[in-house]
């Protein structure tokens, strides 16, 4: 009996050996998320870390599943340990993949839970807005409320009130000091142009597109806005009731996920994304749609020339990659109005459909005049 029980008391020291060599020494040191769409990085506290990090190491051979792809990065994960540094990135918080072996781990929802809780901070933290559809954003945001806009390229900010609208919202600035915020935003003039916007509200912060051009009825006494502006959110739509393309590719930006919009768009749609961007003068949107050539170069300088561009007409061609336009802009500077044909080659890159952007050139280098 006592050589048995010597026996088992040399087995568990020996296992116990054996996971202190495996575990016991690779304690965590620190654990810190990195956003790689958002300006954020956050340490985990303590507790936090080492409930993820047990997990990843109790449930790695068990969940751990090899993909053919890596899913989007927009987060990165570091665990810093007494033996080395592990690294994972993911898309949702309940899925992780090691970028040194693309092996991926799903959590339990207690880690997955942990994880949102420094997510959320990030983006509360960050200049982005969270996507929100309409239907949401008109209990949030009803008639007469008030809010705060920060305009997320120059980080200006007004203040605003809702008075109308039910497709979309209609509002104006508070103040006059409010409102010359505002025509800072657009350089000193009123623009149709779309910008991406934060609608800050109750301790939400949520994505918006908003234009420069007065417009309509005011309300408001003293605030030297001859009007309202309109400002979007996801799926809502314009008086009209149609979705505008341009509006909901600045929500998209606005939260910081314009290339997540931008994936899986068919080829016309992608045309039409391409010819909103020069409409919209917006170098990002430029980049992300169209190849890189010298002509896009040529398209960059000009479309700050470009306003109120109109697609009359948009139509495949004979060949499968071969849409034809019918297009019409009106040019500052000169005051001259244009109307030309294009035939618009796409091509298939890497994550979607991209506009070749040298018809287009060569058509607005030899523009005619409309009389």
């Amino acid at each position: 009996m006592k050589r048995v029980l010597l026996i088992m008391l040399i087995l568990i020291g020996l296992f116990f050996v054996i996971w202190t060599s495996i575990f016991g020494n690779n304690r965590l040191i620190a654990m810190e998320i990195t956003a790689l769409k958002y300006p954020g990085r956050l340490e985990l506290q303590e507790k936090d870390g080492q409930i993820i990090f047990e997990e990843l190491r109790d449930r790695a051979e068990l969940n751990y599943r090899s993909d053919s792809t890596f899913p989007t990065p927009w987060y990165l994960l570091k665990a810093i340990s007494e033996k080395e540094s592990l690294y994972y990135f993911f898309a949702q918080p309940s899925k992780l993949t090691n970028i040194q072996n693309n092996k991926s781990v799903e959590l339990t929802p207690d880690s997955t839970s942990v994880l949102n809780k420094y997510l959320e901070k990030i983006h509360k933290d960050s200049p982005f807005g969270q996507i929100k559809n309409w239907d949401e954003v008109n209990k949030l945001f009803p008639r007469m409320a008030k809010a705060k806009i920060v305009d997320l390229e120059t980080g200006l900010s007004f203040r605003v009130q809702r008075r109308a609208g039910s497709l979309h919202a209609d509002v104006q600035p508070l103040t006059r000091e409010d409102t010359e915020v505002f025509k800072a935003i657009y350089q000193g003039r009123w623009s149709w142009k779309r910008r991406a916007v934060v609608l800050e509200i109750d301790g939400h912060k949520i994505a918006a597109s908003m234009n420069g051009m007065p417009h309509g009825q005011g309300a408001i006494q003293g605030n030297n806005f001859p009007g309202h502006f309109c400002l979007h959110f996801l799926n809502s739509q314009t008086h009209s009731k149609n979705i505008d393309v341009a509006h909901q590719l600045m929500v998209w930006k606005a939260a910081g996920l314009i290339e997540d919009y931008l994936e899986g768009k068919t080829d016309k749609e992608m045309v039409e994304i391409a010819l909103t961007a020069l409409n919209q003068n917006d170098p990002q949107l430029v980049i992300l749609t169209y190849v890189l050539n010298k002509n896009i170069t040529y398209l960059l300088n000009y479309m700050e020339k470009i306003s109120g561009l109109k697609i009359h007409s948009l139509t495949r061609e004979g060949a499968d990659n071969i849409y034809s336009a019918e297009i019409e802009w009106y040019e500052l500077g000169t005051g001259s109005n244009y109307r030309e044909k294009v035939d618009i080659t796409v091509t298939r890159g890497e994550f979607g459909f991209l506009i070749s952007p040298d018809q287009i050139a060569e058509v607005i280098v030899n523009k005619r005049k409309l009389h």
